[in-house]
């Protein structure tokens, strides 16, 4: 079994999450816990909260999709911090993908997520899903025991073994460690070819300090790439948002893995075009390319 690849699959970060730390190599590492597999129907239903204890947390859903963010002082079970970059268009909302290329076939992207539930695949501009229409895996199979849980995905045409790592810190007895408000993802790529992929993934997730599903909105945010020691990432704060306020804040997203690329901000583009030269960019090299003199501060309500 061939595992190597050419371009470990580094974290690239397109701005900002709740923060996370994340190794992108191939492991061998077998023996996660599993109390329970959810397939098929149950996908859409199942979701385990992820972040430290009294700190809020945001729920990884069966398909792979971060669904129920609640870090902003107060329940917000549903909620999606999803926003329409340009009106009308679908609204876009934290998204996970993976870039791949072979020797002999050109590069293509896949959202990590499996596929639309049924029940949204309807709706004025097609499905009324956020991110739908985006390239995504046929299947997925979601394993659990908290606070560890394990998405894999499956695809025909994907040339890579596909795991999604996820936990939060969880010692008994220590309120301390158990309270860092962090999750944690860890994209595990193996190629069982014998030809060598090229392979990266990109996370996004909008700054919404300001928002908390119920009340508020994004006042003025900002987006800024830092880098310290061994972590690197995008840290996301608000020029706007009073500091007093309740859904006032700071998150990141940042990894641990070399090299990467990353954007600030959207290349403000009329209808849709802001994410197709997103997604342009991003399938012609597995890089991104950062536009820091256009809408570094984001003012766009959420839909």
């Amino acid at each position: 079994m061939y595992s190597k690849t050419i371009k470990p699959a580094p974290w690239i970060a397109l701005f900002l999450l709740v923060a996370v730390a994340a190794c992108s190599r191939p492991d061998t590492q077998t023996g996660w816990p599993v109390l329970k597999t959810y397939s098929g129907a149950y996908l859409d239903e199942v979701a385990m909260p992820l972040g430290g204890i009294g700190t809020g947390t945001v729920s990884l859903g069966g398909r792979g999709d971060l669904r129920d963010w609640e870090i902003m002082n107060r329940g917000a079970l549903g909620y999606l911090p999803a926003f329409k970059l340009v009106q009308p268009t679908i609204a876009n909302g934290p998204f996970f993908a993976l870039y791949y290329r072979t020797p002999d076939t050109p590069g293509q992207v896949r959202v990590l997520e499996g596929p639309v539930p049924a029940k949204e695949h309807s709706g004025d501009w097609g499905a009324d899903a956020v991110n739908s229409g985006f390239p995504r895996f046929e299947s997925t199979t979601f394993e659990a025991a908290y606070p560890l849980a394990q998405v894999s995905f499956e695809h025909h045409n994907v040339p890579l073994e596909v795991r999604l790592e996820a936990f939060n810190p969880l010692l008994v007895g220590d309120a301390e460690q158990s309270g860092i408000p962090v999750a944690i993802l860890r994209y595990v790529l193996t190629n069982p070819t014998q030809n060598s992929v090229e392979a990266a993934v990109v996370g996004m997730v909008p700054n919404y300090i300001g928002a908390d599903g119920w009340t508020g909105a994004p006042d003025r945010n900002v987006n800024s790439f830092r880098t310290d020691g061994g972590i690197r990432g995008v840290y996301m704060t608000s020029d706007g948002v009073d500091s007093l306020d309740v859904n006032w804040g700071t998150m990141a997203l940042t990894t641990t893995a070399s090299p990467v690329t990353y954007r600030t901000s959207w290349d403000p583009l009329a209808w849709n075009w802001t994410f197709r030269e997103f997604w342009d960019d991003f399938v012609e090299d597995g890089e991104l390319t950062d536009h820091p003199d256009t809408a570094h501060v984001i003012q766009t309500p959420p839909a």
